[in-house]
């Protein structure tokens, strides 16, 4: 690979002079707006090599290049993206799997007998819950809390 700067400095240059070539069409025509963003286009290619942003946006389209070409030739990233990709199917298959299985809230309304409850406030309407298991039937103030829930519509 040639030094950075016998590349970057000629591209600025270059740039540079595109933008004059603009300005000059720019002014021809009357319209300075034109003019002032074709002198932008001038000075920022310089500004990025005077402060050195410039070589890094060099030095990272030259390692992804080099990347690119070790892509093709070899084996062991080849073998990486094929461990990629079969950890990404097989965290998809255990996503359908995990849905088709069963849906958690059909396995919450067949868990247990229903009961009615009356809570606080609800205007007399009776609210029927499912009794889940057996920590739910110790803690009566879980059992108020989701009935006040269901009879607001809420799973």
């Amino acid at each position: 690979m040639p030094q950075a700067d016998t590349v970057l400095l000629p591209i600025c240059v270059a740039i540079a002079l595109i933008g004059v070539i603009l300005a000059g069409l720019a002014w021809r025509r009357g319209n300075k707006g034109r003019v002032l963003q074709a002198a932008a286009l001038v000075i920022i290619p310089f500004g990025l090599y005077l402060t050195g942003f410039l070589r890094v946006i060099w030095d990272f389209v030259v390692e992804i290049v080099r990347w690119a070409f070790r892509l093709v030739f070899s084996p062991t990233l080849w073998i990486g993206f094929a461990l990629i990709a079969f950890c990404v199917a097989l965290f998809v298959v255990g996503l359908v799997i995990s849905r088709l299985s069963g849906d958690t809230k059909a396995k919450r309304n067949d868990r247990g007998p229903k009961k009615s409850v009356k809570p606080a406030g609800s205007g007399g309407k009776a609210v029927t819950t499912a009794r889940s298991n057996p920590a739910a039937d110790e803690d009566p103030e879980m059992a108020e809390i989701e009935a006040l829930l269901k009879s607001r519509g809420i799973d």
